[in-house]
């Protein structure tokens, strides 16, 4: 089968959804209530779609557009209120529920946004872990294809704890791919993951489509992660409304502003015009050199006249200045040897400033001494004061030190 080039192909408009010729999935008159009676909830009304083989088909809408269920009710994990679903001509309505599990297992893959991975197996038994529980022989060679397009030749042997969450989005989409599955669903992949991360798991689908043939289907909000598809089918209140071929992340977004527009009963936007991009034509050096040895075009009347009018223009009168307080006024009046002066004498006055007060004067002490005196009263003499001052007459200082010493 020859694949289109694809990402070199020119955006479409919003269109109707038509039949397409080589289509693995069919669908017609779709319709899925929740409920009954008075509290019934018509989640999907009437589809009809056609998914082309070997693309890579973005499914895009508001919340409760119906977008999730969708694709539960094409990859049969929820049953159909009526309708056809036909999966490579297989038809899974009405089908049972171990005809489905088996149909899941051979036909579809399945890549979740909270991955799925079995915490106490490595990565390597993850991946061949569909075929393990099939009895099926795990193709060696494929595995090593799928494993070093998706970058995880030095994970295998980690656990899922061990890993991060882009790398766990991979494994899952080995796991998908290594059931060679004629259609590879994916239910908002990137939902838990960063941008790096985001941006390597949508490289990766895109590879599978690319190199593999593969089909993917996948559920997203985000216009980003719908640029990387070949069709964009767009969900309102369960209905497919328009397509988008070939999509860029401004076409994604001008289409949902129109579409939101058209909801609201109001006119849509028109859309932004495209300009193609054109390479010019290489200019001869000859050429280029006549370029720039031309002298430079004379100005038009108009720039002239806007010149005379610059030059003549009255020039701005300048702003009012503010008077000068009086002691701007006299230090503006003062030259360098007036602020010397000054400035000595500021540190005269700060010197005679700091001098000593005048408690700590000797002669002022010795003339507080006998206020002091008169103020505090007088503490008892030692038996050695009073010999030296003669309180005690038949002992003096001598005869004392004389006693003590005794």
């Amino acid at each position: 089968m020859t694949r289109r080039p694809t990402r070199r192909q020119a955006p479409t408009g919003l269109t109707v959804p038509m039949p397409v010729e080589d289509a693995v999935m069919k669908v017609r008159g779709l319709t899925k209530v929740y409920g009954s009676g008075d509290t019934a909830v018509r989640a999907l009304n009437h589809v009809n779609v056609d998914i082309e083989r070997g693309r890579f088909t973005a499914i895009m809408g508001p919340s409760g557009s119906g977008k999730s269920t969708f694709m539960h009710c094409l990859a049969g994990f929820e049953s159909i209120t009526s309708g056809s679903v036909l999966l490579d001509g297989i038809e899974i309505a009405g089908m049972s529920e171990r005809k489905l599990t088996q149909l899941r297992r051979d036909n579809v893959g399945f890549i979740f946004q909270s991955f799925n991975l079995i915490p106490t197996l490595t990565a390597a038994e993850n991946i061949r872990l569909p075929q393990d529980i099939a009895h099926k022989p795990n193709d060696e060679g494929r595995f090593t294809t799928v494993v070093e397009a998706l970058g995880l030749r030095d994970r295998l042997d980690h656990r899922p704890a061990e890993l991060s969450g882009g790398q766990q989005q991979r494994i899952a989409c080995a796991r998908a791919l290594m059931q060679s599955p004629t259609v590879l669903f994916a239910d908002e992949p990137t939902g838990n993951l960063d941008s790096r991360s985001t941006e390597q798991v949508l490289t990766y689908l895109r590879r599978a489509v690319d190199d593999f043939g593969q089909t993917v289907v996948m559920v997203t909000h985000e216009s980003q992660a719908a640029a990387y598809a070949d069709t964009v089918l767009f969900l309102t209140d369960g209905e497919v409304v328009a397509s988008m071929d070939y999509p860029t992340n401004d076409d994604i977004l001008d289409a949902l502003s129109e579409l939101e527009a058209r909801m609201h009963g109001e006119d849509p936007v028109p859309r932004r015009p495209r300009e193609a991009v054109r390479t010019p034509a290489p200019v001869p050096a000859s050429a280029a050199r006549s370029e720039t040895m031309r002298p430079a075009p004379a100005p038009s009347p108009a720039e002239t006249a806007r010149a005379q009018r610059r030059v003549l223009a009255p020039a701005p009168e300048p702003a009012p200045q503010r008077p000068l307080s009086t002691r701007e006024r006299t230090y503006a009046d003062l030259d360098r040897s007036d602020l010397r002066s000054d400035l000595a004498a500021d540190e005269d006055v700060l010197e005679t400033s700091f001098d000593l007060p005048p408690w700590r004067d000797e002669d002022y002490a010795a003339r507080r001494a006998p206020d002091r005196a008169r103020d505090v009263p007088a503490r008892p003499q030692s038996r050695r004061e009073k010999a030296r001052t003669g309180a005690i007459p038949y002992l003096d200082a001598g005869d004392f030190d004389e006693e003590m010493d005794y």
